[in-house]
């Protein structure tokens, strides 16, 4: 069954930047589960204030979401972007919903 994943990340101000994904981790991700069908839908919405970042996703199964997150390749960009939240003052919020 699909799996939609929403992330809300909430920055204090606009001088504060969303962490951005290095290419290379962009690449794999692109390759590891976009072309293989894995996470079949994104979108990504910046609110008017440009304050909140909402980031859409859609995994095609339950076993495709748990192993992008336990992803070996992606933890230390994990790591150094909730410590990078952490220490600036952003919010991160994720909800997964059946679809």
């Amino acid at each position: 069954m699909p799996i939609r994943q929403t992330i809300k990340i909430t920055r204090p101000s606009t001088s504060v930047t969303f962490y951005p994904m290095s290419e290379t981790e962009h690449d794999h991700v692109t390759k590891t589960y976009h072309i293989t069908g894995k996470r079949t839908g994104i979108s990504i919405d910046i609110s008017s204030n440009k304050l909140v970042k909402t980031l859409v996703y859609e995994f095609d199964s339950t076993n495709s979401q748990k192993e992008f997150l336990n992803d070996s390749t992606l933890e230390s960009y994990f790591n150094q972007r909730d410590l990078y939240y952490l220490n600036n003052g952003v919010t991160m919020s994720v909800n997964s919903e059946d679809v």
